[in-house]
């Protein structure tokens, strides 16, 4: 409700609740002749129509607006802090429709410098608090960067490759690093990948599941990719992981109650990436 919507329906409210307050202020004073039943009704109807207006009054008080995510972002490791200045951003993250198709959104992220040199902060939407962002940046020289995965209300986030400064101020905002971007050259090869699963104990009633995930693809594909990143559901303590063996189909266990969909970035050894999503099924047996 906005602030013009709310100031008309409060006055309509107060409006009708003086009229019954006047009424009955005059009824109990004797201006308007009226048996003694309807004098003690109005002793009552004044006192409901006091009441009546505190109450339409914070009923109809407007919704505060929404909080904006800010995001702190890390300069890459190698590239002189002084110098780093990023200039423009997009930012894109997927819900589900009513269909349960996956629906993209996105737009473009507003920087600011940040609390350190080199550090830059990305202003996101709130209406995807939930889900996770990617994001892609530009730098005053034009070259591409982009930050892994996250959840932007997940403030334990897990740094690949390069480490957050030690000299963070404790209670910041979360750090994110920054990676040499290669999704303008994003393969589509369309990997697949499956998971086992078996119950592991029983807890109130509620089974809870070991299980792992993993690149369903012969060995010469495996050999093509350089690392598997996951993105699991925000609840768990480290929901960004990492896989690099190749031996095991760069598998990631794991264990819980639910199923989910995890999200999931491949990088290739050419240093192109393709991004893909698997639905965790807690039914499929291990073998």
């Amino acid at each position: 409700m906005t602030a013009t919507q709310h100031l008309v329906l409060f006055w309509v409210f107060v409006a009708f609740f003086m009229i019954i307050g006047i009424i009955a202020i005059l009824a109990i004073v004797g201006v308007i002749k009226t048996d003694k039943r309807f004098r003690n009704w109005a002793v009552g109807g004044f006192a409901a129509a006091i009441v009546g207006v505190v109450i339409i009054w914070a009923k109809t008080q407007p919704l505060q607006a929404p909080v904006d995510l800010f995001i702190n972002l890390e300069p890459p490791a190698g590239v002189k802090a002084e110098a780093f200045e990023l200039v423009s951003g997009n930012y894109e993250y997927d819900e589900q429709s009513s269909s349960g198709e996956p629906v993209k959104r996105s737009g473009s992220v507003e920087l600011t410098a940040g609390q350190h040199i080199g550090w830059w902060t990305a202003k996101l939407p709130c209406s995807g608090i939930t889900r996770p962002f990617r994001m892609t940046l530009k730098d005053k020289e034009g070259k591409l960067w982009t930050v892994r995965p996250f959840y932007p209300n997940y403030h334990n986030q897990q740094l690949i490759a390069t480490v957050a400064s030690q000299n963070q101020p404790a209670g910041s905002l979360p750090a994110l690093s920054l990676i040499k971007d290669a999704f303008a050259m994003e393969k589509n090869a369309g990997l697949r990948f499956n998971n086992y699963a078996r119950p592991a104990s029983t807890v109130q009633g509620r089974t809870y599941y070991s299980w792992r995930v993993f690149v369903d693809e012969p060995i010469h594909i495996l050999a093509r990719i350089s690392e598997v990143q996951y993105l699991l559901h925000p609840t768990f303590p480290n929901p960004f992981q990492v896989r690099t063996n190749p031996n095991d189909q760069f598998a990631l266990d794991g264990s819980g109650w639910g199923q989910f969909m995890i999200q999931i970035t491949i990088r290739f050894k050419d240093n192109t990436m393709e991004r893909a999503s698997y639905y965790l099924d807690l039914t499929k047996s291990w073998p």
